[in-house]
């Protein structure tokens, strides 16, 4: 099966990569439980289902919906078990279900198609890099004019939840605000919990999505579901910093030559991380033609069949599959080769199938250059 719907990719990418798309509610929480960050919230257990649907508008204009039932727990020691729904048997397997621990600062992603979970560290240690020629990440599109609107409280799954409500409107090129051109964001979000009960995203012609938790039953959820099932084949990436306290604090330092690998069935140099940040395809384009790493200048954005080249099935670094111990922030960076006009492909990392999204979509940066130029 092949994953080539943006509609369904807006669910899994951000999912795939430690969070669902949900919108950040005033405190600084995500309205999604899955999304609670590296904040560690005890003594408050639960366990509740989760069902998120998307409804887009196709460049061809036609929509495309889709629903999704997972399912959302944490324990009393603040670890988390997320698992969206998604299953494929496939070409393409996305592992689907999460297990955080923020006390241990690890993260651990199950593939229930193929037996398989990555360890990896939650977050990951930080790189000090003596110095660069990488460019910043560009600043995202600011909106033109930002409303916030108060909706008071109401009973949710017997809970109380304070509603609010986020309108961005955002200018076209011509710099006129364009009113179909906005995104209205809707939070219900409970305090008690420190979780989105309930959220909805209203992007105009672009279509919605929604997000709910229901069913929440208070009470500590099976210890099971934090840990490795029997049977699975384990990749453990986790940094190797040293078994006393004061190396454990440091992180990993790298030179400058270090920042760059060769692949040697093919000669092209890749970048050995992504951007850190999602950024829609021209912003991509241009952040890969202003590098400057390793004494080279002339980077640019992969081919979808050069990233292809390097997924291998036989590595796992923090969860995804890729060669020369690249890191990767999240699943999916984009590729130069468009799918149509308005879209782009890029490759799923962990599952290893390409998909394709709109050119005004963001998603991460990974850099290559060809040999001998």
């Amino acid at each position: 099966m092949k994953v080539q719907s943006p509609a369904i990719l807006a669910l899994l990418v951000v999912f795939a990569g430690g969070l669902i798309a949900q919108p950040q509610v005033p405190n600084g929480s995500s309205s999604s439980p899955a999304s609670a960050g590296e904040k560690v919230i005890k003594g408050t257990p639960f366990s509740a289902d989760t069902i998120d649907v998307t409804d887009m508008v196709m460049p061809n204009g036609q929509r495309e919906r889709h629903e999704l039932h997972g399912r959302y727990c944490r324990d009393s020691q603040g670890r988390t078990y997320g698992d969206l729904g998604f299953r494929s048997s496939g070409e393409v397997a996305m592992p689907p279900i999460l297990i955080k621990d923020p006390v241990a600062h690890t993260l651990i992603t199950l593939d229930p198609v193929r037996k398989e979970a990555g360890i990896s560290d939650s977050p990951p240690h930080p790189l000090k890099v003596k110095s660069t020629g990488i460019p910043p990440p560009p600043e995202p599109r600011q909106p033109r004019t930002v409303k916030v609107e108060d909706l008071g409280t109401q009973v949710m799954e017997g809970l109380t939840v304070k509603g609010t409500r986020t309108t961005k409107t955002y200018s076209l090129e011509s710099e006129a605000v364009d009113p179909d051109n906005s995104f209205v964001m809707t939070t219900w979000y409970s305090d008690d919990l420190q979780i989105g009960i309930s959220s909805e995203v209203d992007n105009g012609k672009r279509g919605s999505s929604q997000h709910k938790t229901v069913d929440i039953v208070r009470t500590e959820p099976d210890v099971s579901l934090f840990q490795i099932p029997p049977g699975y084949k384990v990749f453990d990436q986790r940094e190797k910093l040293g078994a006393n306290e004061e190396q454990q604090e440091k992180a990993p330092e790298i030179n400058l030559q270090d920042l760059a690998w060769t692949d040697p069935s093919t000669g092209l140099m890749w970048t050995r991380m992504d951007n850190g940040i999602n950024v829609n395809w021209k912003q991509a384009d241009q952040y890969c033609g202003k590098m400057s790493v390793g004494g080279y200048s002339n980077w640019r954005l992969p081919t979808i069949d050069e990233l292809n080249g390097i997924y291998d099935q036989k590595q796992n670094v923090g969860g995804y599959h890729i060669k020369g111990g690249i890191r990767l922030s999240n699943c999916c960076p984009w590729s130069s080769t468009l799918h149509d006009p308005e879209e782009a492909w890029l490759l799923h990392f962990m599952g290893g199938g390409r998909i394709y999204g709109r050119l005004d979509f963001t998603f991460r940066v990974l850099c290559v250059r060809s040999p001998g130029k």
